[in-house]
């Protein structure tokens, strides 16, 4: 076995004790920091379409849109935390990869009936209800999100090299890379009229995100040949054990992606529904610029660095801290006024959406508590491989979120993006609750076995 394979293998066996929040900062914050620019990408594609001509349109065009290529897409992405937590040498990580692809396959083919056949006239109009004047630029939206599957395969395996090496601050090179590329692209289409649309949004998501995971792939190619050759006990995991840790997961990423159409559908139902699913999409892609900090970040901290109980406590008090300054940060960017003018100034939405941000951003503020909790009771459940209760939680935050908006728009139509900001605020709790109960009673040693 190389150095470099023997002292990883200290660095996971790090005793508990000695971990400290100095240690879980300098391993989370490269890891936000990548969230935060992908929140930067948004924006900038977010500002980019806000100032063509029929801003409204576009903007929920490219909202629905991606709704719809993230619930196919999505899936081939969830194999990265089995190799986070089980494909720790090279045979087992190959064994996962090859899972991820299979799913990437099943993806395409899927994606490719929506671009290409009737089939995406019904999944646009009878699944996602979207409104009549968006229909028509969503087909040309899901065609250019062809490569999306393996742009995730790529880049989940990348990271998950990466972060289990703990070198989390190379992430940060290829989001730098996506991010240049977005700015320069969305520099060329604001002098250039003809190339405006609502599969413009869709070019500079998709390109930027293939860039980001080549570089990813190359990144985290020396670290993989420091991989153990063999798995620590000697039995490759079987494909089907592969499949059961993954299935949930794919499961709660469906999930997942089904969150935002639905709340789309929702407020389709409101008094100005173009107007509704615009603002909301603004207002979301500005609040995600901190709330970034947590989402999907936290997780993997645990998933690294939980070893035991004085580790467990250690990481809780970091997400504490987390949770309280992002709290923190966002009420005082609404109270203040700051997060009206990012979205007047910087994104460069127009007046009537801007100010039907400001209840919008408020509600969202308050997401930042559920979430981290979330976060860390998900991270205990992927390290002990009991998926299902994420999926589980996943389902009743759908629930519930889908019963919050569609009642709220029978009731209140008038309130447009507001429905779907306390949709989400009331689901993501309820999905708290669920994974707080799953860990209730689980040890606070992990459980490394497959």
């Amino acid at each position: 076995m190389s150095s470099a394979t023997l002292n990883t293998a200290r660095a996971q066996a790090k005793p508990a004790e000695t971990l400290e929040i100095a240690t879980i900062a300098k391993f989370f914050v490269p890891l936000a920091a990548v969230s935060m620019c992908y929140a930067i990408v948004f924006n900038i594609m977010n500002t980019t379409m806000a100032r063509m001509e029929n801003a409204a349109i576009i903007l929920a065009t490219f909202s629905v849109g991606q709704s719809i290529a993230d619930l196919m897409s999505t899936p081939a992405s969830q194999g990265r935390q089995w190799l986070l937590a089980r494909g720790r040498d090279k045979k087992s990580f190959r064994a996962g990869l090859k899972v991820m692809l299979q799913v990437a396959a099943l993806s395409l083919v899927l994606m490719a009936a929506v671009a290409f056949t009737p089939f995406g006239d019904f999944i646009f109009g009878t699944i996602f209800r979207a409104p009549q004047s968006l229909r028509a630029g969503l087909s040309t939206f899901v065609k250019f999100c062809m490569p999306l599957p393996i742009a995730f395969v790529l880049r989940s395996a990348g990271h998950a090299i990466l972060m289990l090496s703990r070198k989390t601050h190379l992430m940060t090179i290829g989001v730098f890379v996506r991010l240049s590329w977005a700015a320069l692209v969305a520099t060329v289409v604001l002098r250039t009229p003809s190339l405006q649309g609502p599969a413009t949004g869709a070019f500079m998501w998709i390109s930027s995100m293939c860039l980001e995971s080549i570089v990813d792939v190359a990144l985290a190619w020396r670290s993989f040949r420091n991989y153990p050759d063999e798995p620590a006990n000697g039995a490759l995991p079987q494909t089907a054990r592969i499949w059961s840790f993954m299935m949930p997961l794919m499961a709660t990423g469906v999930l997942w992606a089904l969150g935002k159409p639905m709340i789309n559908m929702g407020m389709a139902r409101t008094s100005n529904p173009e107007r509704a699913i615009a603002v909301y999409q603004v207002a979301w892609n500005a609040a995600w610029l901190i709330l970034a900090y947590v989402q999907d970040s936290l997780r993997q901290v645990v998933v690294v660095f939980w070893t035991d109980g004085k580790a467990l406590e250690t990481l809780n008090r970091f997400g504490r801290i987390v949770a309280i300054t992002i709290t923190v940060i966002l009420l005082g960017a609404t109270i203040s006024g700051g997060a009206l003018w990012f979205i007047r100034n910087v994104v460069g939405a127009p007046e009537e959406l801007v100010s039907a941000s400001r209840s919008v951003f408020l509600v969202l503020s308050l997401l930042p508590m559920p979430f981290v909790a979330t976060e860390l009771f998900v991270g205990r459940l992927l390290r002990n491989g009991k998926t299902t209760a994420i999926a589980i939680a996943r389902s009743a935050n759908l629930g519930v979120m889908l019963v919050t908006v569609f009642l709220m728009a029978t009731l209140v139509p008038e309130a447009g993006a507001l429905l779907g900001a306390l949709a989400l605020l009331f689901g993501s709790i309820a999905e708290c609750g669920v994974v707080g109960l799953a860990v209730r009673y689980m040890s606070p040693l992990p459980n490394n076995d497959d």
